[in-house]
C-alpha cells in the first residue's frame, strides 16, 4: 500500500510564489491565506472512465487524471442526460 506516499504537506514556497505573482496583477487589502484545501482524486487503473451506480440516486464517476478542466463539463452533461433519460 502506498498511501503514506501521497503527501499532505502544504508547500510554503508555492504559496509564496503565488502571492508574489498575485501582487503583480491585483491590489488586495491583504494577501494572508485564510484557508487551505488539498484534494486527492480517485483514478481507475484499467479504464479511462469508471462509472458505478451504487443506488438509483447514487452514482460514482472518475476519469483519467488531467482531464477534469478539459473534458469534465462535456462528460458531466452527457452523463446527466443519460442518468435522466434526456
Amino acid at each position: 500500500d502506498q498511501l503514506e506516499d501521497l503527501g499532505y504537506e502544504n508547500e510554503e514556497v508555492i504559496d509564496d510564489f503565488i502571492i508574489a505573482e498575485s501582487k503583480k496583477i491585483i491590489d488586495l487589502p491583504t494577501y494572508e491565506i485564510q484557508n487551505r484545501w488539498i484534494g486527492f482524486y480517485s483514478q481507475c487503473n484499467d479504464k479511462a472512465i469508471f462509472t458505478h451506480d451504487v443506488g438509483s440516486n447514487i452514482h460514482i464517476t472518475t476519469a483519467i487524471g488531467g482531464k477534469g478542466m478539459t473534458a469534465g463539463a462535456g462528460f458531466a452533461k452527457k452523463n446527466i442526460e443519460k442518468l435522466l433519460n434526456i
